[in-house]
């Protein structure tokens, strides 16, 4: 849906988790866009779902980036990461 919308290619990681005060599912989404690629807007992710959406860049720096995503991907066995083809390339 939001490929569609944004009408440009990029990769992503999407982790599945429930909250662990509520037991609410939410998804912690990385987006990465892609070199010579139109930029997704952070308008554009928040219509693409009609639940509540807080979207915010996370800038790329040493260690911030990856500590982040590695803290949501190991949080628990009940995490369920999921990427874009050839994510890692």
């Amino acid at each position: 849906r939001l490929r569609k919308r944004a009408r440009t290619k990029f990769r992503f990681v999407a982790v599945y988790e429930r909250g662990e005060e509520k037991g609410r599912s939410h998804f912690h989404l990385f987006i990465h866009e892609l070199p010579g690629q139109r930029p997704v807007h952070k308008a554009t992710i928040e219509r693409c779902w009609r639940s509540i959406v807080h979207a915010r860049l996370v800038v790329r720096d040493k260690r911030g980036l990856s500590s982040y995503i590695t803290k949501y991907t190991t949080k628990s066995l009940a995490v369920r990461p999921r990427a874009s083809v050839r994510y890692g390339q």
